[in-house]
């Protein structure tokens, strides 16, 4: 029996943090201990499975920066300092980014951590053994689960309480440890023939948009970008070409492949990698669809195809991500048994593998491969044990079935058959989201951000050639590190985070600094905030007493001005997922009535539905035509429910209600696009 090959890539990237001598954010360092050296190190204790990982330059030049001792982030800052010492800024810091982790998996579990959180919740003071248990406890909870095993950390853990300033210091040593052992062992892998490493662009630009900010109207004709002209392929060259110079640095040999960022590719593009002698690269199936049209079938994506510039006599093979696949591992099956999920993920493969042979016979195999690509950090800290015991069961059955044979992507591609194997002249510009660059040039802000970029731009070409070649070298860094697409990532509504105004602020300093290098006058637009924080902020308080009449209609929005706003998306996730339906939920309330108004993205299918759960005693269950209640309060009771425009419920009160009530809203997507279930606790003040 012929076994389905499959090729995990896992992509591994954090954006440039650095501003001068300090780490803006630690997110380099907290997911080094916590997922950079785990995965690869579970992956070694299973020497039959092959994978790939993608490590973005931008992450490879921070960690050597760490590993240097000559820079640190604002967390280890703050936490090296001792409590007595704390400035009350500091304490405020602290308590605020102290609890930026994942509260179920990292927080709740541990005893004293979980009292800090509470204490900081109900607003009490901190004493000095406070602050210096939570200095320890933030540190110490992203450590990762077979980091774990160290002794002393072990012991840290189970202390739990009651810390001194040397344990402190051995879980920042420990930290740096772990990240001294990240390129070493991925070099060991790639060494043993077990792992692939391949290559994305220096800092992580979007290059279609960089070769020509226009290729986004092919998927979005409607944008208005009149105002906007953004055209330096020499800046997608170079970001390519210092990518690579960084990997050969790190690693011996040039990448044979990329993801390039955000999967994001068009002619262009592929052309300018293709020249650079890369061989493959991969994207989301979606851009397969895009490109192929009207002759798209639906296991086209598990076949190897080609772009080809006949013209320049070269070709570029692309690998093409199972949405599906990828998906469930980094959204669902965080809440499901680790064997379930692993057993179910197999079962989908099983799925693929009779579909491949029933429509093509067994020897189809030899040239097909399901490809699942997902970030290799983000999803894990939603898992218990961090998706360990999750990933040692899938990665035990596919070591253990023979009906299953994991490649790397170089292998994926070196399998052609002509009869699988389009060869298309043209690729749709768009990346591995919706296939188009919404979420980075979407927004009225993603287009302000880009404007600014382009007068930037446009100042250094004018001014370049009277500027001496170091700073001219200075200044076209401080350019590439703001073309990176994460700053474009977090301006619009599509993703919310506490610290989203740092990228805010990191982009619009890497601008000034270009024109403090060129000795030119900084624009009064960069000392601003480029987002409308009214418009895009997470949460906006009720304000005044509502009285709508609750029928879905968007004529109705006025009687909703004073209510409590939640742009759900964000709140629910970091991380962007297809499906998403829910957009903005409001709140608000009279003397008689509590009232909601659910604005969707789209229509709610067969299987999507909305859970709204009231201090654990009211429960609302909205399908796309019906509503369901589970009652147990003594002091709500249903009016209304209007399913049009917008889905309204309205809420009597049956008696004087509490001050304040807890939300809990769910969400759950069509299955067959993709099922998740999105969690988001609320509290409400009454007005």
């Amino acid at each position: 029996m012929k076994p389905l090959r499959v090729a995990f890539l896992w992509h591994q990237h954090q954006p440039y943090y650095r501003w001068e001598n300090e780490f803006i954010l630690p997110w380099v360092r907290m997911h080094a201990v916590k997922d950079y050296y785990d995965l690869p190190c579970l992956l070694k204790s299973y020497p039959n499975l092959k994978q790939t990982f993608n490590f973005a330059p931008s992450l490879m030049l921070q960690i050597d920066e760490y590993l240097s001792g000559k820079v640190k982030d604002r967390v280890q800052i703050l936490t090296e300092k001792s409590p007595s010492a704390l400035t009350e800024n500091d304490k405020k810091e602290i308590l605020k980014q102290f609890f930026v982790i994942n509260y179920e998996n990292l927080i709740k579990p541990h005893k004293r951590y979980l009292e800090l959180y509470q204490k900081k919740q109900s607003g009490e003071d901190f004493s000095e053994e406070d602050f210096l248990d939570l200095q320890v406890w933030y540190n110490l909870a992203w450590v990762g689960e077979i980091s774990k095993k160290d002794e002393k950390i072990q012991s840290l853990i189970a202390k739990n309480r009651n810390f001194t300033e040397e344990d402190k210091r051995y879980v920042l040593e420990y930290h740096q440890k772990v990240m001294a052992k990240v390129s070493p062992l991925m070099k060991e892998l790639m060494e043993r023939g077990q792992v692939e490493i391949s290559c994305s662009p220096e800092y992580h630009p979007i290059l279609p948009l960089l070769i020509d900010a226009r290729s986004a109207l092919e998927a979005m004709p409607w944008l208005d970008l009149s105002e906007l002209d953004f055209r330096y392929p020499e800046d997608a060259q170079a970001q390519i070409e210092r990518g690579i110079n960084i990997y050969k640095e790190k690693f011996g040999t040039m990448p044979a492949g990329v993801w390039p960022s955000e999967g994001s590719l068009s002619d262009a593009t592929c052309d300018m990698l293709a020249e650079q002698n890369i061989r493959w690269a991969a994207t989301d199936e979606q851009m397969l669809k895009e490109t192929a049209g009207n002759s798209f079938y639906d296991t086209m994506k598990f076949f190897t195809q080609v772009y080809r510039n006949d013209e320049k006599n070269q070709e570029l093979r692309l690998l093409f991500r199972d949405r599906f696949l990828s998906d469930r591992i980094g959204f669902v099956y965080s809440n499901w048994d680790a064997k379930e999920a692993a057993d179910e993920f197999c079962s989908h493969l099983d799925s693929i593998r009779n579909e491949i042979v029933r429509l093509y016979g067994e020897d189809a195999l030899d040239f097909a491969a399901v490809t699942v690509i997902l970030d290799g950090e983000n999803c894990w800290e939603f898992y218990k044990n961090n998706g360990i015991d999750f990933l040692n069961h899938l990665f035990s059955n596919l070591s253990n079935e023979e009906k299953y044979k994991t490649i790397t992507c170089s292998e994926a591609v070196d399998a052609l058959h002509p009869e699988h194997s389009k060869v298309f002249n043209h690729i749709h510009a768009g990346s591995w989201i919706n296939a188009n660059f919404g979420i980075w040039i979407g927004y009225r802000d993603d287009i302000t951000a880009w404007k600014m970029l382009s007068r930037a731009r446009t100042e250094v070409e004018f001014n370049k050639h009277s500027l001496k070649d170091d700073i001219l070298q200075e200044v076209m860094r401080e350019i590439y590190i703001a073309e990176g697409s994460d700053w474009f990532w977090w301006y619009g509504p599509e993703h919310n985070a506490p610290n989203k105004p740092d990228f805010d602020i990191l982009f619009r300093r890497h601008l000034q600094r270009i024109y403090e290098l060129m000795g030119i006058e900084i624009p009064i637009s960069l000392l601003s905030p480029i987002s409308l924080i009214d418009t895009y902020q997470q949460y906006i308080a009720s304000s005044k007493q509502i009285f709508p009449r609750c029928n879905g209609k968007s004529s109705e929005m006025p009687e909703w001005e004073y209510s409590a706003r939640f742009n759900t998306a964000g709140v629910m996730t970091t991380m962007h997922q297809s499906g998403e339906f829910l957009k903005r939920l409001y709140i608000g309330n009279n003397s008689d009535a509590l009232f909601f108004r659910f604005e969707l993205e789209r229509a709610l299918e067969e299987d999507d539905f909305i859970e709204l759960r009231i201090d654990n005693d009211y429960y609302i269950f909205i399908f796309r035509d019906k509503i369901d209640i589970v009652n147990k309060s003594d002091y709500l009771c249903f009016r209304k429910f209007a399913l049009g425009e917008y889905i309204d419920v309205a809420l009597d009160f049956m008696k004087k209600t509490k001050y304040k009530i807890n939300i809990t809203l769910k969400t759950n997507a069509k299955r067959n696009i993709i099922e998740y279930t999105r969690e988001c606790p609320i509290v409400y003040y009454f007005v």
